[in-house]
């Protein structure tokens, strides 16, 4: 009992009963969580109220305003810019190549019938990749399209594309790829009030995606717009309509930037940058103020000659460069700043708010800054936490827009008869084992090359991993490689060429 207790009760008996009761009370309240990280009634806590929304509150409402300071950090920011470009480099690279791989055990095939349809794939799916032809705008190659479609989903949370069938003169393939930025998925002007969409993705009574509603031109453009129902999937089950996003909650629709959890610490640290520059740039100029007792006809362009338009009537707004001579009005006098700049803690701040940020983003600061200064295996280890996240990303890339692109330019081959594979629209099992490929896209960094190549050979020779394996592992294709070598081999021998061993 304190002090104040043991007044009231000598006060008022009753009144000291009523706060003991209440004491008891309290205690048997605050139990769990609820004495701790729940408690409402802690001085750290008392103006931290959340509201508990749903992820279509959570997300959908507030998806519009993330994307617009998103785009604004990557346009005005470096580290805002350099988050969405380290996504595009690392998982896309010069763009990730199928190499198809036909099960051809369970198809029932040859190897070498195998070999012979995947080469045709093959050749006619370069063909295609590398023209603009594969874009629907026929502006940008496939692996563009890969590059532009990863950028917009780190930017943006989310991005869209949609397979286009066109006609063209002399070319061999009809697909072509349309890829709509998330802004134009948005929810129709008029629609019934019964349909489940929000965020422009509509779903069934049973919670079942059932359609998109995408504008026909970019609401941010200066054009009337009108949006167009899409649905999801075709009569066959195809997908009309592919949606990149990484979903964070259960019953999500909708993605959100990359950057979405640290955009208040990218702005302010946008801030105190421009503001230490700032402040550099000034303690860089020498200025000598010089105080003037000639009054309103002694201003600064107030001389003789000079025209009305140009003469400077305010002297505090004239422009401070390096060695210049300005004058101060009448009563002014001089006042001798030291910015004391550059700031030598200002590497160890930055540093230490983007390793919060890197955090956040599953990539260590080394990675982000591009800058390896501590030991090999300290910056081993943040390139391979880094890779973790690459990796993953990638796999969402070819689950949700490369193989679901690839299978649709297979089954065009098919359909046209450039490839034979009975039971290829019957059964999907089948359907699956035809399309099936592996993506080879850009490697790790590699910090000791030596090492690394000792490594693989290792794994390889104890059985570990494949010769196919380790060549995807540096973005290259095995077959590809070892014909390559023995092109090689071959014309060493024909020159008689020695040395190389």
């Amino acid at each position: 009992m304190n002090l104040i207790d043991r007044v009231i009760n000598e006060i008022s008996p009753r009144a000291g009963l009523k706060r003991a009761y209440a004491r008891q009370g309290l205690e048997i309240i605050n139990k769990g969580y609820s004495h701790h990280g729940a408690s409402k009634t802690k001085s750290t806590f008392l103006s931290w109220i959340l509201g508990r929304g749903g992820p279509d509150e959570d997300i959908v409402s507030n998806q519009k305003e993330l994307i617009k300071r998103s785009r604004d950090l990557y346009m005005g920011t470096p580290l805002g810019c350099g988050i969405p470009k380290k996504f595009r480099a690392n998982v896309i690279g010069a763009g990730l190549v199928p190499k198809p791989v036909i099960d051809y055990e369970f198809l029932g095939l040859k190897r070498e019938e195998a070999l012979e349809i995947e080469r045709t794939i093959k050749r006619e799916f370069e063909l295609w990749a590398g023209s603009p032809n594969a874009d629907s705008m026929r502006m940008h190659t496939f692996y563009m399209l890969q590059a532009l479609t990863t950028l917009s989903w780190a930017m943006n949370g989310d991005v869209f594309a949609i397979p286009v069938l066109k006609n063209r003169q002399g070319v061999r393939s009809k697909l072509s790829i349309q890829v709509v930025e998330a802004d134009r998925v948005m929810n129709p002007f008029e629609g019934s009030s019964d349909a489940d969409i929000k965020g422009g993705v509509e779903l069934s009574a049973t919670g079942e995606l059932v359609a998109y509603h995408v504008a026909d031109k970019h609401p941010g453009d200066e054009y009337t717009y009108s949006t167009k129902r899409i649905e999801a999937f075709g009569k066959t089950g195809r997908r009309n309509i592919l949606h990149l996003f990484e979903p964070e909650r259960p019953g999500q629709r909708r993605g959100v930037p990359v950057i979405a959890p640290v955009v208040e610490a990218l702005k302010q640290l946008g801030r105190y940058s421009k503001a230490e520059l700032d402040a550099a740039i000034i303690s860089g100029i020498f200025g000598t103020f010089v105080k003037s007792d000639r009054g309103e006809d002694g201003e600064f362009g107030a001389l003789g000659g000079v025209e009305e338009g140009e003469k400077i009537t305010d002297s505090s707004k004239l422009e401070v460069s390096s060695s210049s001579l300005q004058t101060l009005n009448p009563g002014e006098d001089i006042v001798t700043v030291s910015p004391s700049r550059p700031n030598a803690q200002y590497k160890s701040f930055v540093d230490s708010i983007i390793e919060e940020i890197g955090c956040a983003l599953e990539i260590p600061k080394e990675v982000l800054l591009n800058r390896f200064e501590s030991s090999y295996s300290a910056s081993r280890a943040a390139i391979e936490e880094a890779w973790k996240r690459f990796v993953a990303v990638r796999r969402l890339i070819n689950d949700y827009f490369n193989q679901p692109i690839y299978e649709e330019f297979v089954l065009e081959l098919v359909a046209d008869g450039k490839i034979k594979a009975p039971g290829f629209f019957e059964d999907e099992l089948k359907r699956k084992a035809y399309c099936k490929a592996m993506w080879v896209g850009p490697k790790k960094a590699s910090l000791d090359p030596f090492k690394e190549v000792k490594a693989a050979q290792i794994r390889v020779q104890e059985h570990f991993t494949t010769r196919e394996i380790e060549c995807q592992e540096y973005g290259n294709d095995f077959e590809e490689v070892i014909k390559q070598r023995g092109n090689e081999e071959r014309l060493i021998r024909e020159l008689n060429i020695e040395g190389g061993e």
